[in-house]
């Protein structure tokens, strides 16, 4: 019955799984409609969709059925022992949702970070509501019902991914590609896709410490984990004074020969952001060296993509200088 995920409307709301999880479900076999008949005549604030909760609690790996019966698996167990503390349960139930969702091959799609965008002026990540297909919308609404998603209240077609789980959606994010990279490591894109981490992170590290007394350090970061279609790869600021993002940098590296690709997408955000669009050249050589610091080019639609000085072919733009340029 549970294989026909699909095909259930509602997995119900947070606090009937917490409802079902803390006083019904146990390390021993129950029948279902024991469960159902509990739940009838236990609950009176709530009417709990049963179905519908143990539907999501299976495919979270919270519980196991045979034939009509349901029992908590060790994860169940492990979450049972923070019933008595609703933010911890809270917390711990959405990170089972997330990675449960993210090894999915038939669901990963929904949290794809191809469909987060970023609102720079706001400073929150997005997804488009109707960008989620219909057949999607029980992840979609439960999602909503326990906080990961925020309804924005400017766009009713925004679903803002809340703060407070931002950071562990990253590394969700990162570890599921981190383990397509490593299955497909003969593959050049993703070797190109190694050697940009790589070059994201040390240029990271570089703003952080370049700005170590910005009163907003922590906030530098690296945005394109998520918005993947942005034109850029970190938010930073031009100086400790800066208030707000003014600095978007796009992280390139190279080895040997100065050249790097430079995408339309990434063109376009060079000319819409202007002077606050930047380029972080890395040498993949010299990374490690002491005191290395990266080429750094300022507004560079003006000067690369409008300058003669660099030879540029399309489509995927392959950027480097007519003569050898000289390093900072």
């Amino acid at each position: 019955m549970f294989q026909d995920i699909k095909k259930i409307d509602n997995f119900g709301k947070p606090d009937e799984a917490l409802y079902l999880v803390c006083n019904t479900l146990t390390q021993q076999s129950k029948k279902i409609k024991d469960i159902e008949h509990f739940c009838l005549y236990n609950t009176n604030s709530m009417r709990i969709n049963t179905i519908g909760v143990l539907t999501l609690l299976w495919f979270m790996s919270i519980i196991s059925f045979t034939g009509d019966e349901v029992s908590l698996t060790k994860k169940g167990i492990f979450l049972k022992k923070y019933c008595n503390e609703k933010s911890s349960f809270t917390i711990l139930f959405i990170r089972i949702l997330l990675e449960s969702i993210l090894r999915s091959n038939d669901f990963n799609s929904i949290l794809d970070n191809k469909r987060v965008h970023y609102n720079q002026n706001r400073d929150i990540f997005y997804v488009q509501a109707s960008k989620i297909p219909l057949e999607f919308s029980n992840f979609r609404n439960i999602l909503i019902n326990i906080g990961f998603f925020e309804l924005d209240f400017y766009s009713n077609n925004n679903l803002i991914i809340n703060p407070c789980y931002l950071d562990y959606y990253k590394k969700s994010i990162s570890k599921t590609r981190h383990k397509l990279t490593l299955d497909n490591l003969k593959n050049l894109l993703n070797k190109n896709e190694i050697y940009g981490k790589e070059a994201e992170v040390f240029i990271l590290s570089y703003e952080k410490n370049r700005l170590k007394n910005h009163p907003k350090n922590g906030k530098i970061s690296i945005i394109s984990e998520l918005d993947v279609g942005s034109g850029y790869d970190i938010i930073s600021f031009n100086d400790e004074n800066s208030l707000e993002f003014n600095r978007f940098i796009e992280v390139k590296s190279f080895s040997r020969e100065l050249k790097f690709y430079w995408s339309a997408n990434e063109i376009t955000a060079a000319k819409r952001l202007n002077s606050n669009y930047y380029i972080y050249i890395v040498n993949r050589d010299k990374i490690f060296d002491d005191d290395y610091a990266p080429m750094i080019i300022s507004n560079p639609f003006e000067s690369i993509f409008n300058n003669d000085y660099w030879i540029k072919d399309a489509l995927n733009w392959v950027v480097k200088p007519v003569f050898p340029l000289q390093e900072q």
